[in-house]
């Protein structure tokens, strides 16, 4: 037997090296070749396994998060043509407020609607302005918003006795 640094081993299968000395050099490479891939496999196996198992588990906990209520702003800059912008302390009015005392969509014969979990938030003046056929008095966000939040707060004894209450120097839509 030659001696070049490394120890002969036996083919896989048989006890001695008298079966392995009989082959040629390409067919011991290649039963090298293969017991390595045989050895290798369990680990890709399970590294494809784990691989799918975290990416399962990142996809739903990803649409868990995105499922949960976004709460969308602390504060909104209402603002359109016809009127300065005005401060919204959303976050302060969700901690006291269902969604629904503000939020609404538009039935199919134009009455509102309560919004309800999931139903899709909108800006105000995608219906509230003079194209969409609503009746006088909620044609335009100005109009809308000074009716609502001027209401609810006289129902609430939370004056809003100033303009700029809301209405605050500087600010920008």
């Amino acid at each position: 037997m030659e001696s070049s640094g490394k120890e002969q081993q036996p083919e896989p299968g048989r006890t001695g090296l008298a079966g392995w000395a009989k082959l040629t050099y390409c067919d011991q490479l290649l039963v090298r070749t293969l017991t390595k891939r045989r050895q290798r496999r369990p680990t890709m196996k399970k590294t494809l396994i784990c691989s799918v198992a975290l990416a399962f588990l990142c996809t739903t906990g990803l649409a868990a998060l995105s499922m949960a209520q976004d709460k969308g702003p602390a504060e909104i800059i209402l603002g359109g043509k016809g009127f300065k912008p005005a401060l919204f302390p959303h976050a302060d009015h969700q901690a006291r407020l269902q969604c629904g005392v503000c939020h609404h969509s538009k039935g199919p014969d134009g009455s509102q609607v309560p919004y309800t979990k999931g139903m899709k938030i909108q800006k105000c003046e995608t219906c509230h302005n003079k194209n969409d056929g609503m009746p006088k008095g909620l044609t335009s966000l100005k109009d809308v918003a000074h009716k609502k939040c001027k209401g609810c707060h006289r129902e609430t004894d939370r004056k809003l006795t100033m303009c700029s209450t809301c209405h605050k120097k500087g600010l920008k839509k």
